[in-house]
């Protein structure tokens, strides 16, 4: 099955149907010979068979048709319908009917048929509606481009606001960890400057420590030395002092040998310590 479109007729085509057999040619022409396409088209279904098809690659070679060839009526009665089949609108409900009426030429034949040339009325209408849809093919392509350019504009939005809320975001978290950090450095800043200033409090405090602990280690010093020194003169006095006993018990000792000799024994008076003390130190001083 091929189409052909038809030389010098707008929207109108012609279809080649190879068939296999003549039986299913005959039945095939005698079913859909003189039927209409639609119940609101006067146009019917033409079958006519063929000898030979040629096919070229332009039409300047194609061969001329034979004199025997004609046109195809356009006209139903030249076809036998013996019927004209035209479209009124209906005043009831403004739809296209169709006006049922017998052609007033129908005796005529076809050479004086002055029927309505129904070819050039569908090639109106075929004009007209493929104008309204190259119109609406137009306005829904328009559409679909202004849509197209909506969305596209809204994803674009979305795309800005999105990147948009996420610097803020960003810049947020970025301001907020830098005020942390901020505050974290001025509190360490704060302990360093604490930690210095006790630092050099405890530095002074130990210089001065160490000042007090010489001091007390040098009054410890002269303390221990003045006890020693004291110490030795307490000894030096005591070691004199057992002398003078030993040299006065000595003497005592001889003394009464003597006078037990010569005379009589008298009792000796008593003297106090510290005179007996400094006698000692006036006869150490004197010897």
């Amino acid at each position: 099955m091929r189409i052909v479109r038809n030389d010098g007729m707008d929207d109108r085509y012609s279809i080649l149907i190879r068939l296999d057999s003549q039986d299913s040619t005959d039945n095939f022409y005698k079913h859909f010979y003189g039927s209409r396409f639609s119940s609101l088209e006067a146009e019917v279904c033409r079958v006519l068979f063929t000898v030979d098809v040629q096919y070229t690659g332009s039409i300047e070679h194609a061969q001329p048709s034979p004199a025997s060839s004609a046109e195809q009526p356009t006209c139903p009665v030249c076809l036998g319908n013996n019927y004209v089949h035209r479209l009124i609108q209906s005043k009831t409900d403004g739809k296209l009917v169709e006006l049922n009426s017998q052609c007033l030429h129908a005796n005529d034949g076809c050479g004086s048929c002055d029927c309505v040339d129904y070819g050039f009325s569908e090639a109106l209408l075929n004009s007209r509606v493929e104008a309204i849809v190259n119109e609406y093919n137009e306005l829904l392509t328009t559409q679909l481009e202004n849509q197209k350019s909506y969305f596209e504009s809204l994803l674009q939005e979305v795309k800005e606001e999105t990147e948009k809320e996420i610097s803020v975001a960003v810049e947020k978290a970025v301001t907020l960890k830098l005020q942390k950090m901020q505050t974290k450095m001025d509190r360490c800043l704060k302990e360093k400057n604490i930690l210095d200033d006790l630092n050099e409090n405890l530095l002074k405090n130990q210089e001065i420590w160490k000042e007090k602990i010489t001091q007390i280690e040098d009054r410890e010093k002269k303390a221990l030395k003045l006890k020693d020194d004291k110490i030795r003169d307490l000894e030096e006095q005591l070691r004199d002092l057992m002398v003078y006993l030993e040299a006065g018990k000595t003497m005592e000792q001889l003394s009464m040998s003597d006078e037990i000799k010569d005379g009589t024994l008298l009792p000796k008076p008593m003297e106090s310590p510290s005179k007996s003390v400094s006698n000692g130190n006036n006869n150490r001083r004197r010897t």
